[in-house]
């Protein structure tokens, strides 16, 4: 609930259902064949991935959740909005342009940065961003909490503070 922007939410990675979400840019059945083939090393990667988030809250490691998305009744532009307002941490494009360069491209959805990354370098580069935005959203999320949260002592303070945040209050 504290994390979203006016394209959506923002879900912190260990919470989301996915951690990556694959879409392929195709316009035939042969495109798409080729573009899976392509990336089964990385799905085999992904398979065994285990994401350590390294705090108070997650003491063991998560698998790595992800989905191959080749519904062919949706535009790209319809799933990248769809997975955007899920809050989808990392978002991969590949295309045969893509496969040609040996690249993905790479969307984050709590910065909505776009690069490209080499096929190989890719589990490298999304185990160590989900790891950076599980803390920069644990982080943000406690500097909010913070600077919206007051200690009130009279009626007349508490509904002054009450429409800026958090109140703590006496119970009587």
């Amino acid at each position: 609930m504290a994390h979203a922007d006016d394209k959506g939410l923002i879900l912190p990675p260990a919470l989301a259902p996915w951690h990556v979400v694959i879409v392929p840019i195709f316009k035939t059945a042969e495109d798409l064949k080729k573009i899976k083939e392509y990336i089964q090393p990385l799905i085999e990667r992904f398979e065994t991935t285990q994401l350590d988030f390294k705090s108070e809250y997650f003491k063991d490691k998560i698998a790595l959740r992800r989905k191959i998305d080749e519904d062919e009744n949706k535009t790209p532009g319809r799933k990248f909005n769809e997975y955007e307002l899920k809050g989808v941490p990392i978002r991969l494009t590949v295309g045969l342009k893509d496969m040609e360069a040996g690249t993905l491209e790479v969307f984050k959805r709590e910065s909505g940065e776009k690069s490209s990354v080499k096929l190989e370098e890719i589990d490298l580069h999304i185990d160590n961003y989900l790891y950076k935005e599980q803390n920069n959203l644990l982080k943000k999320n406690k500097a909010f909490r913070e600077e919206h949260t007051f200690v009130v002592d009279s009626y007349e303070e508490f509904r002054e503070k009450i429409e800026q945040g958090f109140v703590l209050a006496h119970w009587d």
